[in-house]
């Protein structure tokens, strides 16, 4: 991973680890990012938040991808 781009996959594991969810995890809000946001200090850009709002859709595609996976192979 490029280092430029190294505080993103931090700041977003940070978030991540903190999502709620009932029945599963949630997706990371606007408002989860704001928050953290004001509560850190970090202060990340437009286009640092949506590549934040980017590997939180991909987070989602590998959970579903892989529910998929143990569901075909009978787990």
């Amino acid at each position: 991973m490029p280092a430029e781009v190294e505080h993103i996959w931090t700041w977003f594991q940070e978030l991540s680890a903190t999502r709620g969810g009932g029945f599963g995890p949630a997706p990371i809000t606007y408002q989860e990012i704001e928050a953290w946001s004001r509560l850190t200090g970090n202060r990340p850009t437009p286009w640092e938040v949506t590549q934040i709002k980017m590997l939180d859709a991909e987070y989602f595609a590998w959970q579903d991808e892989k529910a998929e996976k143990e569901t075909s192979s009978g787990q």
